[in-house]
């Protein structure tokens, strides 16, 4: 039995942190007096309210797109199911009308 490989270690070579990244980072954003301000003017233009309960605008905006899309999936899905089973009936009367069909000429065949 050959012996287990050799263990290796990894070193990774990382720079040292400069001085100048300690400190925070300037903002680019515009200052302005009410910093939520900008946040509900986008809320309401779109016509969802922000509040704490629901979350930040936008994922109330995709969640409320993605249970409308779901709601009409659901939707489309019923009324596929209702067509398939409409036409799962007409098949069992048709197969049921062919088997009569069937056995009358297997009779006929038997009789000669």
């Amino acid at each position: 039995m050959p012996p287990p490989p050799a263990k290796r270690e990894i070193l990774l070579g990382l720079p040292a942190l400069s001085a100048t990244l300690a400190t925070a980072p300037k903002s680019r954003k515009r200052p302005s007096a009410n910093p939520d301000a900008a946040k509900r003017k986008r809320c309401t233009e779109a016509g969802v309210l922000p509040t704490k309960a629901s979350g930040s605008c936008l994922s109330s905006r995709h969640r409320a797109k993605f249970i409308s899309l779901i709601d009409g999936t659901i939707g489309e899905c019923g009324s596929e199911v209702k067509r398939v089973a409409k036409e799962l009936e007409e098949s069992r009367e048709k197969s049921s009308q062919l088997e009569g069909k069937l056995k009358v000429i297997e009779d006929a065949h038997s009789l000669e």
